[in-house]
Formats: C-alpha cells, structure tokens, sequence
C-alpha cells in the first residue's frame, strides 16, 4: 500500500505543475532561490483501526505557496492569481485517479491568507489544508 508520503507527493507534484509557481521542492527548503514556493507537508492526523490487521489515516495536509512580502497589497494581488488554479490541480488529481493510488479521498480544501518564513526571508503565505485524506495501511 502507498503511504501518506506518496500521497504528498503527488499533491506536491500536481501543484508544482501550476504555470507561475517557480519553486516546488521535494522537501522543505532551507532557502529560496525563485518564487512564488509552493510546500506541500502534513498539518496533522488520526489513525483510526480497521479489521483484518489494517488501520484508516484521516490526515490534513497543508499546501503553502509563499511570496517574498515587499508590498502587501501587491503580494496577496500576486497569491490571488493562485487561489482557485491550487484546488483545481487537487481536485484534477482526485478525479483523474491519479491519488487513488495513495489516498481513498478527502473531505474538502480550506484556505487562509497568513504569514511565514523562509530562510529569514518574510513571506505572505496562501495556505490550504486538504482535510480527511484518507488512507488505508496494513498494521506492522
């Protein structure tokens, strides 16, 4: 069975592929060379047991793309341009069947304007949390 790593990785990977956004790293990075960054990692979870030695994941992952803040008004106009392009690659995935491969499905996609970091660059962050994804992993 394919883990909840695989399944971030596709997420990751289907954002990644959004014309515009420059950086969608494997990891975390520790620094920015082009933007605007998208990072897909998980928020939290719950597992749950199932029969037959098998447990259900109910994970959040968060998706964040991030802009360098300079100008307020110009950095959330710039992440506005994003705002429904994200879910729709999520979505694309879901219904292509491409995260069947990892995940069974998940509830819904929320987003929030907020702040972040990186490399001790400030950023205005676009922030969205795939809720429910769930998962099905042998016990062992």
């Amino acid at each position: 069975m394919a883990t909840l790593q695989q399944t971030i990785d596709q997420i990751q990977d289907a954002v990644g592929a959004i014309s515009g956004i420059r950086l969608a790293p494997d990891e975390p990075p520790d620094s920015a060379g082009a933007w605007p960054i998208a990072i897909a990692y998980v928020q939290s979870g719950v597992f749950e047991p199932l029969a037959a030695e098998h447990m259900q994941g109910l994970h959040d992952i968060a998706v964040d793309l991030h802009v360098p803040h300079k100008d307020l008004s110009r950095d959330v106009a710039k992440l506005m341009t994003y705002v429904k392009a994200i879910p729709n690659a999520i979505y694309g995935i879901l219904y292509d069947g491409t995260l069947a491969s990892t995940a069974l499905t998940f509830q819904q996609i929320s987003y929030t304007l907020t702040t972040g970091v990186i490399a001790e660059q400030p950023t205005v962050v676009l922030r969205y949390v795939v809720e429910g994804v769930k998962t099905t992993d042998a016990v062992g």
